[in-house]
C-alpha cells in the first residue's frame, strides 16, 4: 500500500494496478500531478486537499467518489464515468469541495454528478458534452423533450438525483453508443430546451 499522508509540492504520484494508493486526510498536494493508470479499486481518497496541479485519468476512472476530496484550481484530463465531485454533505459530511477546477480538456466526462458546486466557476467540456442543471426548471424541460430511443429513460434517472446535486455532465456520443439515436437528434433535442456547452 502506497500511503500519501503529508504535504507535497511539485510531485507526481502514479496510481497503477500493482498497488493501492491512499491519499489520507493529512495529504496536501500543491501543484502536484496524479496519474491514474489502474482501476478504481487501486485508489482511495480520504479528505485530501489538492491545490492547482493536474489529475490525469489515463485509464477510464469509473464510479468513483471524489466527494471526500478538496480540489481547488485543479485541472482534470482523461476519462471519467459515473464519478461524483464536490461536497455531498448528506453522504460524506463537509470534507469535499470543488472550486474553480478545469474539466475543459477531458476526453470523456459522462454521467458525472457535481454536488454543491457553482456552475459559473467550473470550466466544463463543450459539445458533445452537455451540462444539465438539476433545478426544477431544467428538470421540467427534460420531461418535456421527446427523446430518441431509450434515452428518455436515462434522462428520467438523471432527473432524480439527490437534492444536493447542482448539475450533471453527460457525453452525448456515449449516450448514442449506449442507447441508440444519433448525435444530430440529440443536438436538436437539447438545443430546443436547454443551453449547450458550445
Amino acid at each position: 500500500m502506497n500511503k500519501i499522508d503529508t504535504e507535497f509540492k511539485n510531485r507526481c504520484f502514479v496510481v497503477d494496478s500493482n498497488d493501492i494508493t491512499v491519499f489520507t486526510s493529512d495529504a496536501s498536494l500543491d501543484d502536484c500531478t496524479i496519474e491514474f493508470n489502474a482501476s478504481a479499486d487501486n485508489l482511495i481518497i480520504n479528505s485530501m486537499k489538492m491545490q492547482r496541479g493536474e489529475f490525469k485519468a489515463n485509464k477510464m476512472l469509473a464510479n468513483f467518489q471524489f466527494c471526500k476530496a478538496h480540489f481547488d484550481q485543479v485541472s482534470f484530463t482523461g476519462s471519467f464515468s459515473g464519478c461524483d465531485f464536490g461536497q455531498w454533505a448528506k453522504k460524506h459530511g463537509d470534507t469535499g469541495l470543488l472550486s474553480e477546477c478545469d474539466f475543459s480538456n477531458v476526453d470523456l466526462l459522462h454521467h458525472c454528478r457535481f454536488f454543491n458546486c457553482d456552475l459559473r466557476k467550473e470550466k466544463l467540456p463543450r459539445w458533445p458534452h452537455v451540462t444539465i442543471k438539476t433545478n426544477d426548471k431544467s428538470l421540467e424541460k427534460i420531461a418535456a423533450i421527446s427523446w430518441p430511443g431509450d434515452i428518455g429513460l436515462l434522462m428520467n434517472i438523471i432527473a432524480n438525483v439527490p437534492q444536493e446535486c447542482s448539475f450533471v455532465v453527460i457525453n452525448t456520443q456515449a449516450l448514442v453508443d449506449e442507447l441508440g439515436g444519433t448525435l444530430d437528434e440529440l443536438r436538436v433535442c437539447f438545443a430546443e430546451q436547454m443551453d449547450l456547452n458550445n
